[in-house]
Order: C-alpha cells, then sequence, then structure tokens
C-alpha cells in the first residue's frame, strides 16, 4: 500500500516541479472504502454513482469530474483524508492540491479512421493546445444528461489532490517508438506494447482486468475511457465497475533518501 509508480515531473501554475505518482497496484477496498460507487461482485467502482443506474444499465451518471463519487468521496475524501491520515500520514503531507484539466477528449481522436491517433495528438486534446475550452458547448449537469452546455471553469478544471491517470499519461509511458504511430498498431504487437510501458500493472495480465482513466469522451454526457489488458483506451459508459489506481502529485519540496527505483530497492521519500 505504500509502493506507487511515477508518471512524470511537472511545472505546476507556480513554475515548479512536481512529481506525479500512481499507485502500484489497484486500491482496495480498505483505501477507498465501501461506497455507493462500489460494488462486490465486481471489485470495482463505478466512475460517477450520484444519480445510480436506470433500467437496464442504461446510465443517468454524468461523466463530468466534478460530480464523479469515485473523487469527491473515495478518492479525496476516504482515500485521502481518512485512509493515509491513518495509515501513512507523512504522504499525506507531501500531496499537494492540483488543477486536474478534466474537460476530457473527442473520441474520434481514438478511432482506427481519423488521423488525430496517436499520442501526441491525443495529448494535444486533452491536455495541450486543442483542450476544451471555457464556453465550449460540450458539458453537462447532474440535471440534464442530454443536451449539452458551454463549460465553466469549474467543469474543466479541478482543483483536488487525487485523481486518476490521463490517457495521455500511460500512452507517454511507453515506449517512445509507439509515441507517433496509431494506438491499434501498437496493440497489433500484442506484448511487446505493454511489457515496454512502465505504468502497465502485472494484474493487466488477468483478462478481465480493467481500469478507469480520468479522461471522459466529450462527445456523450455518460462515457469514460478505459484501460485492459488490450493496450488501447476504450470509449465505455460510466456505470461499469472498474479497477481504481489513486494518482496525485507530489511538492517539490520532496527528495528522495535512498532506494534504486526497483521493487526490490524502491525510492523512498522524504520531506525537507
Amino acid at each position: 500500500d505504500k509502493l506507487y509508480r511515477i508518471i512524470g515531473t511537472f511545472k505546476n501554475e507556480e513554475g515548479k516541479y512536481e512529481t506525479k505518482l500512481i499507485k502500484a497496484t489497484p486500491a482496495t477496498t480498505t483505501e477507498l472504502g465501501e461506497s455507493d460507487a462500489y460494488n462486490q461482485e465486481y471489485n470495482g467502482y463505478l466512475w460517477n454513482s450520484t444519480k445510480g443506474l436506470g433500467e437496464n444499465w442504461v446510465s443517468k451518471n454524468v461523466n463530468m469530474w466534478r460530480y464523479s463519487n469515485l473523487n469527491t468521496k473515495n478518492l479525496n475524501t476516504y482515500y485521502f483524508d481518512t485512509y493515509l491520515e491513518t495509515n501513512i500520514p507523512d504522504l499525506k503531507k507531501m500531496i499537494v492540491e492540483h488543477n486536474w484539466v478534466v474537460g476530457g477528449v473527442y473520441n474520434g481522436s481514438l478511432s482506427h479512421d481519423i488521423i488525430i491517433s496517436n499520442t501526441k495528438e491525443i495529448y494535444e486534446y486533452e491536455l495541450g493546445k486543442n483542450k476544451v475550452q471555457v464556453g465550449d458547448q460540450v458539458c453537462y449537469t447532474e440535471e440534464d444528461i442530454n443536451n449539452a452546455i458551454p463549460c465553466t471553469e469549474e467543469d474543466i478544471i479541478y482543483k483536488d489532490e487525487i485523481g486518476l491517470m490521463y490517457i495521455s499519461d500511460y500512452l507517454y509511458g511507453g515506449n517512445i517508438i509507439f509515441w507517433k504511430i496509431p494506438n491499434w498498431e501498437c496493440n497489433e504487437s500484442g506484448s511487446s506494447c505493454s511489457s515496454k510501458n512502465q505504468l502497465f500493472g502485472s494484474d493487466w495480465l488477468l483478462t478481465d482486468y480493467v481500469e478507469w482513466t480520468i479522461s471522459r469522451n466529450y462527445e456523450t454526457s455518460c462515457h469514460v475511457f478505459k484501460l485492459d489488458n488490450t493496450i488501447i483506451p476504450h470509449n465505455n459508459i460510466d456505470e461499469e465497475y472498474l479497477s481504481v489506481r489513486p494518482t496525485f502529485y507530489i511538492s517539490s519540496d520532496v527528495v528522495l533518501s535512498s532506494g534504486e527505483g526497483t521493487i526490490s530497492n524502491p525510492y523512498k521519500l522524504e520531506l525537507q
């Protein structure tokens, strides 16, 4: 429960570098709690469980991160305020509040017949120059999931401590040779793609392992992207019960005290 992987190091709004970490293994109910978002049969969490499920598993939940119970209750209340405070208080002190860009990605950027398909271009639509802006009519409210409205700052920038990894986080964790080719071509290489990705978890070798990302599909009100052992991000409705790996940024005041960064001898962190 104290082992994390490094996604990368990024500048914050003040120009200071913060390192982004992700839990090495899926979080358990001990860490995230058993709220309405959790289902024991599937041993997973809904991306959002605010409204519950409709008939025939038709989602009534909106794919806006600000409304997600997984976000507000499981990750940023139970995990951060309860579990870490009680069990790993030194880690809790290292984690900093961050602006999570949650406008989303449009599905065309991950389809086989659109040129916007490689890692760099996905990044640009998710976090870069082509990301969702205030006023773009691709956001939704809990009260109306059928009609898109102009996005507000609160819709596309969510400020808190804990989140999930972006699609681009995972894709940039792979071998550089895959960064500029379509993702499905990487998939055709099979295990060679996953084995070269430092964020690929051993649990993904299980045929039924699937993990949520923080990235919504902004073409709809209820679709979110997931990652599984096929390596390609999938566009998926938000009522599936999937695994969760908490992700966060640590302060620039955190330093390495020892270790080599391996499983047997991981880096150990210390807050100056």
